[in-house]
């Protein structure tokens, strides 16, 4: 989860270096925080799998199992 959680932040900084200057600080902030929360769910979802991903696993396995 660490190395992860790394990426992420690696990710947000560079957002945040690339954001044009024009814009002021407090957008800045803005874009940013969105742009957070659109990575943290796309993590979610797919690299690490989230709490949806193990829930389908876990009904896929009882379904399988012979009674």
């Amino acid at each position: 989860m660490k190395r992860i959680v790394g990426h992420i932040n690696d990710r947000y900084q560079k957002f945040q270096e690339n954001l044009s200057e024009e814009l002021s600080e407090e957008y800045k902030d803005i874009a940013a925080l969105i742009t957070f929360e659109i990575l943290n769910r796309q993590l979610g979802e797919g690299v690490g799998g989230g709490r949806k991903r193990r829930k389908r696993r876990r009904k896929r396995r009882k379904r399988r199992s012979p009674l």
